[in-house]
């Protein structure tokens, strides 16, 4: 496994790699969400929140992506009181 490890390792070198999209328009963060990698997602958040706002080239968001996927509890860590905010961003 170890896929936490090595986020934290490339977000110490770089925390703008939330921000970077593939030709699919899909962060870090989307592709998370789509493989329900829960641990990930809370160090991707945390590190850069306003990640959250990127949509992918078909427009979709992260919340897009949570219900398409079956991610309820990708879905759950924003509907959080300290994640709440952003929400209405979507």
């Amino acid at each position: 496994n170890g896929h936490l490890e090595v986020v934290k390792a490339l977000l110490l070198v770089n925390p703008d790699m939330c921000d970077a999209q593939d030709r699919d328009g899909q962060s870090p963060l989307h592709i998370a969400v789509i493989k329900g990698r829960v641990d990930v997602l809370k160090e991707l958040v945390q590190t850069k929140p306003e990640a959250v706002l990127l949509r992918t080239e078909r427009g979709e968001t992260i919340l897009h992506l949570c219900v398409k996927h079956y991610q309820i509890d990708a879905l759950e860590i924003f509907g959080r009181d300290n994640q709440r905010k952003w929400i209405y961003q979507f």
